[in-house]
């Protein structure tokens, strides 16, 4: 089921009008995709699915550099080339022109489409969205923080006013959870990924936040990171 949501057209302000927007339950990257190969009962190992999908996107790149694009029945990619040419016995020249990637639904994903479901979902709010804490000391992710140490914490709408107490990556103690432990020094703030340094923590489990005031908008929201972090 897909969902989507509704949204002020902010392009015609004076109009009633609103737009939907696709909300992707959860994100599908390689390793998700290699997962669903291998599940039971397809009769291939994950190291065969990794060699498989490598040297499908080989065999890709090789057909389109030697002939300028492919046609499978999941899509059509051909090559473009942006730019003007002063006459017509003026050549490619990568200063003035560029060359450009274009892809089409081929018969699979336009049939596709009329399968899709479709399922209506009140708007989200935007908050902060923590989804990986790297403890560079450890090399470890989503399991333990290092006192004093590096770490970087990796999402979505991560990006805060340091100077403002309120915002800022907090640890929670698990056996004291009114208490809120600041992070003091950052090397990076930005929208997808916050650097900073780990604080002096007492051994025990810890719950992250990140807490910030999203783009026009006036109160704090909170996003947590759901894996508990550990301090030994």
């Amino acid at each position: 089921m897909i969902s989507y949501s509704l949204t002020k057209n902010t392009m015609k302000p004076d109009t009633t009008e609103f737009i939907a927007t696709i909300k992707q339950s959860r994100k599908t990257d390689l390793d998700r995709i290699i997962d669903y190969m291998v599940s039971e009962g397809t009769g291939l190992t994950r190291p065969q699915a990794l060699a498989y999908f490598e040297k499908l996107m080989q065999t890709f790149e090789h057909f389109i550099e030697e002939s300028g694009g492919i046609s499978i029945p999941l899509f059509r990619i051909r090559l473009t080339i942006k730019g003007v040419f002063r006459n017509k016995g003026d050549s490619f020249d990568s200063e003035r022109h560029k060359i450009n990637i274009r892809i089409i639904p081929g018969p699979r994903l336009n049939n596709l489409k009329e399968r899709l479901k479709l399922t209506k979902i009140n708007s989200p709010k935007r908050t902060p969205n923590p989804e990986s804490f790297i403890d560079a000391f450890s090399q470890t992710t989503n399991s333990m923080a290092t006192q004093h140490g590096i770490a970087t914490l990796k999402g979505d709408n991560l990006k805060f006013d340091p100077n403002d107490v309120r915002q800022g990556v907090f640890f929670i103690p698990e056996k004291e959870p009114k208490a809120n432990i600041r992070v003091d020094f950052y090397s990076s703030i930005k929208t997808t990924e916050t650097g900073f340094l780990i604080p002096a923590l007492p051994s025990g489990k810890y719950t992250v936040v990140v807490q910030a005031i999203m783009k026009n908008h006036t109160s704090v929201r909170g996003g947590v990171l759901h894996p508990v972090i550990t301090v030994y």
